[in-house]
Protein backbone atom coordinates (compact mmCIF):
# COMPACT_ATOMS: atom_id res chain seq x y z
CA UNK A 1 0.00 0.00 0.00
CA UNK A 2 1.79 3.32 -1.13
CA UNK A 3 0.86 5.04 1.55
CA UNK A 4 1.92 3.58 4.34
CA UNK A 5 5.12 3.14 2.49
CA UNK A 6 5.13 7.31 2.32
CA UNK A 7 4.30 7.22 5.63
CA UNK A 8 7.40 5.21 6.90
CA UNK A 9 9.52 7.24 5.16
CA UNK A 10 8.62 10.82 6.59
CA UNK A 11 10.31 9.84 9.69
CA UNK A 12 12.13 12.50 11.95
CA UNK A 13 14.34 11.91 14.98
CA UNK A 14 14.59 13.91 17.87
CA UNK A 15 17.58 13.98 20.21
CA UNK A 16 17.67 15.47 23.57
CA UNK A 17 20.83 15.59 25.98
CA UNK A 18 18.98 16.87 29.22
CA UNK A 19 20.87 19.16 31.51
CA UNK A 20 20.48 22.68 32.66
CA UNK A 21 22.43 23.77 29.65
CA UNK A 22 21.12 21.13 27.09
CA UNK A 23 20.45 20.90 23.84
CA UNK A 24 17.89 19.15 21.35
CA UNK A 25 18.25 18.32 17.69
CA UNK A 26 15.79 17.33 15.44
CA UNK A 27 17.21 14.77 12.15
CA UNK A 28 14.87 14.33 8.90
CA UNK A 29 14.63 10.79 7.26
CA UNK A 30 18.15 11.29 5.59
CA UNK A 31 19.89 11.78 8.85
CA UNK A 32 20.08 15.75 8.20
CA UNK A 33 19.61 18.50 10.81
CA UNK A 34 16.10 20.25 10.50
CA UNK A 35 15.98 21.95 13.96
CA UNK A 36 18.24 22.64 16.60
CA UNK A 37 17.92 23.52 20.49
CA UNK A 38 20.38 25.19 22.55
CA UNK A 39 19.54 26.11 26.05
CA UNK A 40 21.39 27.51 29.02
CA UNK A 41 20.60 28.25 32.98
CA UNK A 42 20.52 32.30 33.99
CA UNK A 43 19.36 34.47 36.49
CA UNK A 44 16.95 37.34 35.65
CA UNK A 45 16.24 39.39 39.07
CA UNK A 46 16.87 36.80 41.33
CA UNK A 47 14.75 34.21 39.42
CA UNK A 48 16.51 31.51 37.52
CA UNK A 49 14.91 31.24 33.75
CA UNK A 50 16.03 28.98 30.67
CA UNK A 51 17.49 31.15 27.55
CA UNK A 52 16.71 28.77 24.76
CA UNK A 53 17.65 29.17 21.29
CA UNK A 54 16.08 27.08 18.21
CA UNK A 55 17.66 27.45 14.71
CA UNK A 56 15.48 25.91 12.27
CA UNK A 57 17.71 25.09 8.78
CA UNK A 58 15.03 25.49 6.54
CA UNK A 59 14.68 28.98 7.14
CA UNK A 60 17.48 29.74 8.18
CA UNK A 61 15.96 31.50 11.31
CA UNK A 62 16.64 31.71 15.18
CA UNK A 63 14.29 32.12 17.60
CA UNK A 64 15.04 33.27 20.91
CA UNK A 65 12.73 32.51 24.14
CA UNK A 66 12.98 32.38 27.77
CA UNK A 67 11.33 29.62 29.31
CA UNK A 68 10.34 30.07 33.22
CA UNK A 69 10.76 26.68 34.07
CA UNK A 70 12.38 23.92 32.24
CA UNK A 71 9.16 21.92 32.05
CA UNK A 72 8.11 25.26 29.33
CA UNK A 73 12.04 24.38 27.62
CA UNK A 74 9.96 20.87 26.70
CA UNK A 75 6.70 22.65 25.60
CA UNK A 76 8.32 24.90 23.01
CA UNK A 77 10.62 22.03 21.74
CA UNK A 78 7.12 19.90 21.51
CA UNK A 79 5.74 23.47 19.88
CA UNK A 80 8.48 23.73 17.25
CA UNK A 81 8.68 20.12 16.07
CA UNK A 82 4.89 19.86 16.76
CA UNK A 83 4.57 20.74 12.85
CA UNK A 84 6.75 17.37 11.22
CA UNK A 85 4.47 14.00 11.46
CA UNK A 86 5.56 10.37 12.92
CA UNK A 87 8.90 11.61 15.19
CA UNK A 88 10.51 9.47 16.88
CA UNK A 89 11.61 10.38 20.15
CA UNK A 90 15.23 9.99 22.45
CA UNK A 91 16.81 11.13 25.31
CA UNK A 92 20.40 10.36 27.16
CA UNK A 93 19.52 8.74 30.51
CA UNK A 94 20.63 10.19 33.90
CA UNK A 95 24.40 8.25 34.29
CA UNK A 96 25.24 7.70 38.10
CA UNK A 97 28.00 9.57 39.13
CA UNK A 98 29.71 9.22 42.55
CA UNK A 99 27.59 12.24 43.14
CA UNK A 100 24.05 11.05 43.78
CA UNK A 101 22.78 14.73 43.76
CA UNK A 102 23.52 15.61 40.16
CA UNK A 103 21.88 12.15 39.33
CA UNK A 104 18.61 13.16 40.90
CA UNK A 105 18.91 16.71 39.34
CA UNK A 106 19.93 15.15 35.76
CA UNK A 107 16.94 12.67 36.15
CA UNK A 108 14.41 15.46 36.89
CA UNK A 109 15.37 17.83 34.26
CA UNK A 110 14.88 14.20 32.11
CA UNK A 111 11.40 14.17 32.96
CA UNK A 112 10.58 17.77 33.44
CA UNK A 113 11.95 18.09 29.40
CA UNK A 114 10.41 14.64 27.98
CA UNK A 115 6.99 14.71 29.60
CA UNK A 116 5.69 17.93 27.55
CA UNK A 117 7.70 16.68 24.32
CA UNK A 118 5.71 13.01 25.10
CA UNK A 119 2.11 14.24 25.85
CA UNK A 120 2.25 16.83 22.90
CA UNK A 121 3.93 14.53 20.19
CA UNK A 122 1.76 11.30 21.47
CA UNK A 123 5.07 9.38 21.45
CA UNK A 124 7.00 7.19 23.97
CA UNK A 125 10.46 8.39 24.90
CA UNK A 126 13.36 6.18 24.35
CA UNK A 127 16.35 6.08 26.34
CA UNK A 128 19.62 5.74 25.98
CA UNK A 129 22.66 5.78 28.06
CA UNK A 130 25.76 7.46 27.08
CA UNK A 131 27.78 5.02 27.01
CA UNK A 132 25.47 3.00 24.81
CA UNK A 133 24.99 5.97 22.05
CA UNK A 134 28.33 6.53 21.66
CA UNK A 135 29.42 3.02 21.16
CA UNK A 136 26.87 2.49 18.70
CA UNK A 137 27.46 5.46 16.97
CA UNK A 138 30.92 7.06 17.08
CA UNK A 139 32.24 3.05 18.19
CA UNK A 140 33.86 4.20 21.00
CA UNK A 141 34.41 1.77 24.08
CA UNK A 142 31.71 1.75 26.48
CA UNK A 143 34.65 3.14 29.51
CA UNK A 144 35.65 6.05 27.99
CA UNK A 145 36.19 8.71 30.16
CA UNK A 146 33.59 11.13 29.97
CA UNK A 147 35.96 14.30 29.15
CA UNK A 148 37.56 12.07 26.38
CA UNK A 149 33.88 11.01 25.03
CA UNK A 150 33.01 14.67 24.71
CA UNK A 151 35.63 16.18 22.49
CA UNK A 152 34.96 12.74 20.43
CA UNK A 153 31.62 13.92 20.12
CA UNK A 154 32.77 17.60 18.88
CA UNK A 155 35.11 15.95 16.53
CA UNK A 156 32.93 12.83 15.08
CA UNK A 157 29.47 14.41 15.01
CA UNK A 158 29.95 16.39 12.44
CA UNK A 159 31.54 13.82 10.19
CA UNK A 160 28.16 12.02 10.07
CA UNK A 161 25.66 14.65 10.18
CA UNK A 162 26.54 16.59 7.10
CA UNK A 163 25.26 19.88 8.07
CA UNK A 164 25.85 19.76 11.90
CA UNK A 165 28.79 22.23 11.41
CA UNK A 166 26.27 25.00 10.95
CA UNK A 167 24.92 24.08 13.64
CA UNK A 168 27.79 24.52 15.97
CA UNK A 169 28.63 27.25 13.64
CA UNK A 170 25.51 29.23 14.53
CA UNK A 171 24.95 28.14 18.26
CA UNK A 172 28.47 27.49 19.47
CA UNK A 173 30.68 24.42 19.61
CA UNK A 174 28.91 22.89 22.19
CA UNK A 175 29.36 18.89 22.87
CA UNK A 176 25.76 18.77 24.25
CA UNK A 177 24.62 20.16 20.47
CA UNK A 178 26.27 16.90 19.22
CA UNK A 179 25.69 14.92 21.80
CA UNK A 180 21.82 15.68 21.45
CA UNK A 181 22.81 14.71 17.54
CA UNK A 182 24.18 11.28 18.76
CA UNK A 183 21.30 10.45 20.12
CA UNK A 184 18.73 11.37 17.52
CA UNK A 185 21.28 9.72 15.13
CA UNK A 186 21.10 6.75 17.56
CA UNK A 187 17.70 6.49 17.05
CA UNK A 188 18.22 6.94 13.18
CA UNK A 189 19.83 4.07 12.98
CA UNK A 190 18.15 2.19 15.32
CA UNK A 191 14.78 2.68 13.05
CA UNK A 192 17.18 1.73 9.34
CA UNK A 193 18.10 -1.59 10.95
CA UNK A 194 14.48 -2.02 12.11
CA UNK A 195 13.12 -1.63 8.63
CA UNK A 196 12.70 -4.31 6.70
Amino acid sequence: HPVTMKKSHSNYYLGIDPASEGAAILLDSNGKVVLSFLWKKMRRKKNPIFDLRVYDLESKKMTMYQARRFSDVGQQIANFVGRFDSISLACEDAYYKPNPKTTIIVSRLSGLIVSPIECSLDVDCAWTKASEWRHKVLRLNPFTKRAQAKSASLKLMPSLISNLNLVLHKLGRYDHITDAAGVAYWAYQNAKTLKP
